[in-house]
């Protein structure tokens, strides 16, 4: 059921069945959610580590993230009776995992590898229903970023967009202006993947 409001500006909301929790710290998930007119009602930062583990493969690390970022909230009895959702976004470049920086100079060295280069971004979703199922998708990218100059990326480091971002980069943000190629889902390279997180909310939560 999709309600609709008017006067003004056009919104919509989707009726789930229960309340939404998203487990993210992320302000762009939030604003994804809203386009497709999901707005949670509870939004948790989890606490966990992003340590990817010996050969673990980028869709492996992503989904055991999504998965980890809800368990800290599954089994609370507060949130018994909701719908859960969190997600996880890395930047794969040649086989390896590039995670968030830790600090400019690691940016910097991402960006200097990504630079002429196509890399791909795995972005995975996971949804706990009331239930307690567990509902797994992830969404692959491809993304070229064009031969960047030491000047552009010495600016791209001074905008603060790599801060906290995958890769080192924000891809919704002025780093957009460095993508000479790109194919996939752009919501799902952004951080969440709204045609994914649509299809289970249609098939699954919708009232």
């Amino acid at each position: 059921m999709v309600e609709l409001v008017v006067p003004g500006l056009q919104k919509f909301r989707l009726q789930l069945t229960n309340p939404l929790l998203l487990a993210s710290g992320s302000p762009r998930r939030k604003e994804l959610l809203a386009k497709i007119g999901v707005f949670p009602t509870l939004i948790k930062n989890p606490n966990v580590d992003e340590r990817i583990r010996k050969n673990e493969s980028a869709k492996c690390y992503t989904l055991r993230m999504a998965k980890l970022k809800i368990s800290t909230f599954r089994d609370c009895l507060q949130y018994s009776d909701y719908i859960m959702l969190s997600a996880d976004t890395v930047v794969v470049l040649s086989g390896q995992v590039l995670g968030k920086p830790s600090d400019i100079n690691e940016a910097k060295n991402f960006l200097c590898k990504m630079s002429g280069r196509r890399h791909r971004i795995y972005s995975s979703l996971c949804f706990v229903t009331p239930s307690r199922n567990i509902i797994l998708r992830t969404v692959v990218s491809i993304v070229k970023i064009k031969c960047l100059s030491s000047k552009e990326i010495d600016f791209y480091l001074s905008t603060g967009e790599w801060q906290g971002k995958a890769g080192g980069y924000a891809l919704q943000g002025f780093a957009d202006a460095f993508v000479q190629w790109f194919r996939g889902s752009y919501s799902a390279a952004v951080g969440l993947p709204l045609c994914q997180v649509y299809k289970v909310i249609d098939n699954y939560l919708l009232r």
